[in-house]
């Protein structure tokens, strides 16, 4: 990959319009904004391949908004598919906001509006691949776009755009690079065809989705907005869908995911030495300690408080 921008080889003055313009070119026109509490710092790579691309961005905190007017004056005719590495990301599009954490996937359609961007330092690495190669409508790509956690090739996807740390990109051929292209292509266009497929309910496996439903909720106790409704979205379920699918493989998800964090509580009150508190119950994906404590009561009969002061006798 080539680097087609280095903070540290322009003055401070200078670094902010350039890094906005050079982003701007390697992806497309959209307001790029750049935190500027602290000092910027940003290195930005590319690589093109067959009909396909490269683009990596490790850099400080950032906001990029790509507006309808963007869209309209500069239309890509591109999708991103993107791996965070670093940092977590804030993305929005098609009114669906999601956290991107180190190692997640997503896909953005750049002829749509979106944000992104993340607060202090992260990086993230993302192939664009021409939409009309996909034979998907835009409808056809919202619905894989809202489904993809719950794609079998997720996982597949995500360890060949993460393995794209190519050193030696200028030894490899020109019909080598079309076939990477090609290869790069026909994966995406894999994902999202089986994020998309109408009869994926059907197909769910056991043995592979629920864990991955209970692995992805385990990360994210501590998010307050971690509810049935933001899990059923993630993994393409309605919340009435999502909850019956559950149940009928032996699992109350709203139950077990209080219970998680109730252990989480206990657990940390056991082996602490400060008693309830607000930040405890932020901790573990309480809103605060009222929540928290009217919780605790009405799943185990006793106060926190009272808990609290019996700990080591349980």
């Amino acid at each position: 990959m080539v680097v087609v921008f280095d903070s540290a080889s322009y003055q401070h003055r200078d670094r902010l319009e350039i890094a906005k313009v050079v982003f701007q070119e390697q992806s497309a026109p959209s307001t790029v904004r750049f935190d500027t509490t602290g000092a910027m710092s940003a290195v930005m790579e590319a690589w093109s391949f067959g009909g396909a691309s490269m683009f990596r961005a490790s850099m400080t905190g950032n906001h990029l908004l790509r507006s309808p007017r963007h869209v309209r004056d500069g239309p890509s005719g591109k999708i991103a598919v993107a791996v965070q590495e670093r940092g977590i990301g804030r993305f929005e599009q098609f009114g669906i906001q999601r956290l991107i954490r180190p190692g997640d996937l997503m896909v953005v359609d750049l002829d749509m509006p979106y944000e992104f961007g993340w607060a202090e330092i992260g990086s993230s690495r993302c192939v664009h691949v021409p939409f009309d190669k996909l034979g998907l409508s835009h409808t056809e790509f919202l619905d894989a776009a809202r489904r993809l956690p719950a794609s079998p090739l997720y996982d597949t996807v995500r360890r060949h755009i993460s393995g794209l740390r190519i050193d030696r990109d200028g030894e490899i051929g020109r019909a080598a690079c079309d076939a990477l292209g090609m290869s790069t292509l026909s994966l995406s266009r894999a994902l999202l065809v089986s994020a998309h497929d109408p009869d994926a309910d059907q197909h769910r496996d056991h043995e592979v989705s629920l864990p991955r439903i209970r692995a992805h909720i385990r990360e994210r106790l501590a998010d307050p907005g971690l509810t049935l409704e933001s899990i059923a979205r993630n993994y393409g379920f309605t919340t009435s869908e999502l909850r019956h699918w559950t149940r009928e493989r032996g699992l109350d998800l709203e139950q077990w995911i209080l219970a998680e964090r109730l252990h989480g509580v206990r657990d940390n009150l056991r082996r602490g030495r400060t008693p309830p508190d607000a930040e405890l119950a932020l901790r573990w994906g309480f809103v605060d300690l009222p929540a928290l404590r009217a919780a605790f009561l009405d799943n185990y009969g006793i106060s926190i408080g009272q808990w609290w002061e019996i700990r080591h006798e349980r």
